[in-house]
């Protein structure tokens, strides 16, 4: 394997999934006041859970502890989320969204799908199924090297 070649590429795709589907969507969308893009995909994140751990939700957008904490601290403050302390494990805390928090993601989520989905609009259903199957196959190749999606299990 072409090393050079497999960074660039990865780097690439990284790039291009980060700027197209995300910083381009949030510059599109009516942001509440204090809510930023890692906020919103942190909220998003925990949508997907019950509930998850701070340090769970800190490794999923591949944050530092202390950098994770700010994230939290403002989540709280302005609603979006509430805390939990673990009942099998006292140390650790736990993030749910509060009815806000839900809210906000529900509407989030409903206008990020139909960005994408204008993203992707041009396709085909072929093209659309090999993209499909393409991403099913990274995420195999992933799963099969011990690579999370996510960066936390569900």
């Amino acid at each position: 394997m072409n090393e050079k070649i497999f960074f660039e590429k990865i780097l690439n795709l990284r790039w291009s999934i980060e700027h197209n589907m995300f910083k381009m969507f949030v510059k599109s969308y009516d942001m509440p006041k204090g809510i930023k893009q890692t906020h919103a995909i942190a909220m998003m994140i925990t949508r997907h859970r019950d509930k998850i751990s701070m340090s769970e939700l800190s490794n999923a957008l591949n944050l530092e502890k202390g950098s994770f904490t700010t994230v939290a601290d403002k989540l709280l403050k302005l609603g979006y989320v509430e805390s939990h302390r673990g009942e099998a494990d006292r140390r650790k805390y736990y993030l749910k969204l509060t009815e806000k928090g839900l809210d906000f993601t529900e509407k989030f989520g409903a206008s990020h799908m139909d960005y994408v989905e204008n993203i992707f609009s041009g396709l085909n259903n072929d093209r659309r199924e090999e993209l499909i199957a393409s991403l099913n196959k990274v995420e195999e190749i992933f799963k099969e090297v011990g690579i999370s999606m996510m960066g936390c299990e569900k």
